[in-house]
């Protein structure tokens, strides 16, 4: 086995115990559109926890992340969903 593989394997082994998920983010307050992500996670309460991080990051910047508390997840999807089309409603 040559070091590649023996790496390749490695990898897939640590994340053997990790689904994909698609989580939709909005507001608090249910204004502004909809953050929608995909994320490795053990379990859904994971993906949510990164999902949320990676949109307060994204709708702030990774020194002043937008507050989580003003967040909240929409709904949770097993695997990688993609959108064909999206249309927010106007506030």
């Amino acid at each position: 086995m040559t070091a590649k593989e023996s790496a390749d394997e490695q990898a897939s082994e640590q994340g053997a115990g990790l689904k994909t998920y698609s989580v939709f983010i909005r507001e608090a307050n249910d204004t502004g559109t909809t953050f929608i992500t995909s994320v490795e996670a053990a379990d859904v309460e994971e993906a949510k926890e990164l999902a949320l991080t990676e949109c307060s990051e994204c709708w702030g910047t990774r020194e002043e992340p937008w507050d989580r508390d003003d967040l909240r997840v929409l709904g949770v999807a097993e695997g990688d969903v993609q959108i064909i089309e999206w249309d927010d409603l106007d506030d």
